[in-house]
């Protein structure tokens, strides 16, 4: 699920990539499955989002092109 902005970022496509804390436990994302777009649990759908890729990096490998795929600005 994700939050109202995060929602609108992705259809906007001013998000196109998605980093997350490597937590033990967790499910890694697999490529190739589609995941709804969704703010809460309700049956409402916004769209999709297909995994294209999945490995791990450290965060501070991160450049601003990447930022900016993530949702963020420059500033």
């Amino acid at each position: 699920m994700f939050d109202e902005y995060t929602k609108n970022q992705i259809i906007n496509k001013n998000k196109t990539v998605t980093r997350r804390m490597n937590r033990t436990g967790r499910r890694p994302a697999i490529p190739g499955k589609r995941h709804k777009i969704k703010i809460d649990r309700t049956p409402e759908v916004y769209g999709e989002i297909l995994i294209k890729d999945c490995h791990l990096e450290p965060l501070s490998e991160l450049t601003d092109e990447e930022g900016r795929k993530e949702g963020f600005n420059d500033k």
